[in-house]
């Protein structure tokens, strides 16, 4: 007896999985919905990842890393104005003479303008670069 309550158990378990499954593909064809497996790339982004990426750095020509500054246009920015002058930020970053065209002008270009001061240190002087 207890082996037929065990079987039935199983069954009505196996049961509710496959429905679960069936169910939630028939909502995401109902619904339009796509479930999409690859990331959101942004074509702007030059530490983005592309398909057809080998490894080489083939950015050419300047970044435009503002181009959705188009976006935030209305915002208003009083509080995030108000809080520049108030807390001030030292950013520190190390780099090297090998990354100061790959990675370190991006820094710059990026997240670097948010702080009130930026110091890039490197083992040699770049008289291009302020390192």
């Amino acid at each position: 007896m207890a082996s037929k309550s065990w079987l039935n158990f199983l069954t009505f378990l196996c049961g509710s999985a496959i429905g679960f499954l069936l169910c939630s593909q028939l909502f995401s064809i109902l619904l339009g919905e796509k479930v999409d497996t690859q990331p959101n790339v942004l074509h702007n982004d030059p530490h983005a990842r592309h398909s057809d990426d080998n490894g080489q750095n083939h950015l050419e020509g300047q970044m435009n890393f503002n181009a959705d500054s188009s976006q935030h246009k209305d915002e208003n920015t009083d509080i995030a104005e108000n809080l520049y002058q108030k807390v001030r930020i030292l950013c520190w970053v190390m780099t090297g003479p090998q990354n100061l065209e790959k990675k370190a002008k991006h820094v710059k270009a990026t997240w670097a303008q948010r702080c009130n001061k930026v110091l890039f240190m490197s083992s040699e002087e770049n008289k291009d670069f302020p390192a």
